[in-house]
């Protein structure tokens, strides 16, 4: 990823890192989050790269804990792990989410 986002910076890009999206993984009526390892390791990469980081597994997985389990497994019909279009519009919307927030710290910054 270090790779990616190094090349990617040389060319004149703005390299974006996002967190994994959660799957449809409840326990104690929260989604698991992978704060602990893969999001974890994205953030520090971005971190440590200087790239943009959206943190998409808090940012959905908020969305699904405020959804319940019931409603969040309608966006799973086939397993845990792909989401149906409802399920991916949301993920999408909250991409767009997080690129928003990183417009206001540019606009500030300019």
């Amino acid at each position: 990823m270090r790779r990616y986002i190094n090349e990617a910076k040389e060319r004149g890009a703005v390299p974006i890192v996002c967190s994994p999206v959660p799957r449809n993984n409840f326990k104690d009526g929260k989604t698991k989050r992978a704060d602990q390892d893969y999001g974890l390791w994205a953030k520090q990469v971005a971190a440590e790269t200087g790239a943009w980081f959206i943190d998409l597994n808090e940012l959905i997985a908020g969305a699904y804990d405020g959804m319940g389990p019931d409603a969040v497994s309608r966006f799973f019909p086939k397993d845990h792990t792909h989401p149906n279009k409802e399920g991916s519009l949301l993920n999408a919307g909250k991409v767009v989410q997080g690129l928003k927030c990183w417009r206001h710290v540019i606009l500030r910054s300019t």
